[in-house]
């Protein structure tokens, strides 16, 4: 629904999403006619609202508020005869306001910023019944951020300031975001936009984040499925283990260090023709990810996750999320536009 109240546009939005799933997982090891089955129900609750509006011909701003309610239910027969059952519900809330506009004059442009205060609520609720053993999680996360970016012209070849060096620009970003159960969280960043010439441009950016484990992924409900077909590197065979999912309280934030420079070249004037090369670097340290495809090196890493039988034989695999040590990923892209 989207209309103007008075001079301020407004818009709201509500989506209701369900979805229902029956597998069957294979027959009993113990023998049996009657195959394994998963039962699974999800549904997802969405409303937001956004509102925008003018100070003056100079400054805008806008606020946007959103709402997300999502509750899962898994049922899983077990060969031992009993039922495992799983139950998630979790609510997110957030609302977000943004003021953005010129600060003062300089000889080469004006001074430009935005500012961004945001707050966010989730809660995450999940209880389980693995084995005939009941366990429940409750987590729940409040978050506070703050966020300033501020561009800074130097030169410019139209104002006839430093034209010499063409037109320049600096720019600086940072976020200070404080989470009620993971402390404090620092991203900072810095670049520069630099046109030597018109046909040339050339940008610059470093920027320095910190992450924290969303709540899912910190305290999902264990989900025990059995007869998932792996093949197991270690022995050179394909076997039927029993596979561990959801949640894992041990994870610690991530800190990412991304590193970009880009050149755009237009060789003739008038024609929308660009040259484009682009150049990235991302360093970072505690990554969190899904577990991995369980090969010989992996098991090596994660002993812990992997259990043998007496003969060796592989029939169990924890599959939640981890931290690694460090990832480092370096990208060249170019390319032509017309």
């Amino acid at each position: 629904y989207s209309r103007n109240i008075g001079k301020v546009s407004a818009t709201a939005n509500i989506r209701l999403d369900q979805n229902w799933s029956d597998s069957l997982l294979g027959l009993p090891i113990a023998g049996g006619t009657n195959p394994l089955t998963r039962s699974s129900d999800s549904g997802t609750l969405h409303g937001g609202f956004s509102l925008n509006g003018d100070f003056s011909t100079r400054w805008r701003w806008s606020v946007t508020g959103n709402w997300d309610r999502n509750e899962n239910r898994t049922v899983t027969d077990r060969d031992t005869g009993l039922v495992d059952r799983a139950v998630s519900i979790s609510n997110v809330g957030a609302i977000d306001a943004l003021v953005n506009g010129a600060l003062f004059a300089l000889p080469a442009g004006d001074i430009s910023t935005s500012v961004r205060a945001t707050a966010r609520t989730s809660d995450l609720d999940s209880e389980s019944l693995r084995g005939g053993l009941f366990s429940t999680n409750s987590i729940g996360r409040d978050t506070g951020a703050v966020q300033a970016n501020l561009h800074l012209p130097i030169a410019s070849r139209n104002r006839d300031v430093l034209s010499a060096i063409g037109n320049l620009s600096l720019n600086l970003n940072g976020e200070v975001e404080e989470l009620s159960d993971f402390g404090t969280l620092i991203t900072y960043g810095y670049g520069a936009n630099w046109s030597p010439i018109e046909q040339v441009r050339f940008i610059a950016s470093v920027t320095e984040e910190e992450g924290a484990p969303s709540a899912q992924q910190l305290g999902n409900p264990t989900i025990t499925t059995p007869n998932v077909r792996v093949f197991d590197f270690v022995r050179g065979q394909t076997v039927d283990i029993t596979r561990i999912d959801g949640g894992n309280a041990n994870l610690v934030a991530d800190n990412r260090s991304v590193t970009k420079f880009g050149m755009y070249l237009r060789p003739l004037s008038g024609t929308e023709l660009w040259i484009n090369a682009d150049y990235n670097k991302s360093v970072i340290r505690n990554p969190i990810a899904s577990f991995p495809t369980a090969t010989a090196a992996i098991e090596a890493a994660f002993p812990d996750r992997f259990v043998r039988d007496g003969a060796g034989t592989l029939i169990r695999i924890d599959n939640r999320p981890v931290n690694f040590q460090r990832s480092e990923r370096e990208q060249i892209r170019w390319g032509v536009n017309f």
